[in-house]
């Protein structure tokens, strides 16, 4: 589980996606590529797992992987 700011205005499971970022200002020369999630999605996968995302109230981002 992670805090955050604001939760984002995007589907959970879009936060799986390669290269996305929620927050604009976050680039490469300022804090990652975003790739760190779907890659553990990846090995999730390749092991027969899955990666479950969800929003919670007032500002938490949840994961939960399954293997």
């Amino acid at each position: 589980k992670n805090s955050c700011e604001k939760l984002p205005d995007t589907s959970p499971h879009k936060l799986l996606d390669r290269f996305y970022r929620d927050d604009k200002a976050r680039t490469q020369k300022t804090g990652g590529y975003g790739i760190g999630l779907s890659v553990a999605r990846s090995i999730a996968e390749a092991n027969r797992g899955s990666i479950a995302v969800e929003y919670e109230k007032p500002n938490f981002v949840s994961f939960t992987v399954k293997l």
